[in-house]
């Protein structure tokens, strides 16, 4: 019964793991107008593409990355929703 609950929060929790924006920015801004802080040690995927896009004006590139996200976070899902009709067959 707890089952499609249980795969639809491990599911939003990995979207919203992957999407961690304001804590990076906020925390990582140095004045040389950069995310990431020092070596790029606080770096997360979506900031990078916030400052790929918004920063250096390269929004095909940026766009990759958003493209990019979409593709690691559909086959990260899809592998959830796997495993959970798998366990429920056992």
């Amino acid at each position: 019964m707890l089952r499609p609950v249980t795969t639809y929060v491990v599911i939003t929790s990995l979207i919203g793991a992957f999407q961690i924006f304001e804590a990076v920015y906020l925390v990582f801004r140095t004045n040389a107008n950069t995310i990431g802080g020092v070596l790029d040690s606080g770096l997360m995927i979506v900031p990078y593409l916030y400052d790929q896009g918004f920063t250096h004006f390269q929004l095909g590139y940026a766009s990759a990355i958003a493209w990019v996200l979409f593709v690691i976070i559909f086959a990260v899902s899809l592998v959830n929703l796997r495993l959970g009709r798998a366990t429920k067959e056992l």
